[in-house]
């Protein structure tokens, strides 16, 4: 992991995005490992991130297989004609990246392309001019200590 994490150009693109994700707690890109965890709130159950990343990934394989995934500005990609979008950005206030992500300004692309496809968008709050079309409490563990965390998690769109 470490390795990967420190030489990327050293590895393929799969086994740098399947590092830089699925073994990364979280999922967050190469933030930390995600190995294995003893759970003493569970029984002392040791928690295997890997295997879950990996079960994950081979319950969806089947549904994924026509879906085309580009990493790129959202601005800058083209959309197929009877698309359904599904957008997941960085959530307002609440983590920093590398790089600054102009809210208004993705608010902003999706009320444009919501004139032509149904756009669905994962954000804990929104525009007024948007319904939450669904909405879900979740219990998220933040660090490998396990604070807990209760969220809304929550998907919007225009109608």
């Amino acid at each position: 992991y470490k390795d990967i994490k420190n030489n990327k150009n050293n590895y393929p693109d799969y086994l740098v995005g399947y590092a830089g994700i699925a073994a990364s707690y979280c999922g967050k890109w190469f933030d930390s490992y995600a190995g294995k965890y003893t759970r003493p709130d569970r029984g002392n159950y040791v928690e295997d991130y890997m295997q879950q990343s990996i079960n994950a990934i081979n319950r969806q394989r089947k549904k994924l297989m026509n879906i085309e995934f580009k990493c790129a500005d959202y601005s800058e990609i083209k959309i197929p004609h009877n698309s359904v979008i599904y957008c997941d950005p960085p959530y307002r206030d609440l983590n920093h990246y590398k790089q600054e992500f102009d809210s208004d300004k993705f608010w902003g692309w999706v009320r444009n392309l919501s004139q032509y496809y149904k756009v669905y968008v994962s954000e804990y709050s929104a525009p007024d001019d948007f319904t939450c079309v669904w909405d879900q409490q979740l219990i998220s563990y933040l660090s490998a200590n396990k604070n807990k965390k209760t969220t809304f998690e929550k998907l919007w769109c225009l109608i």
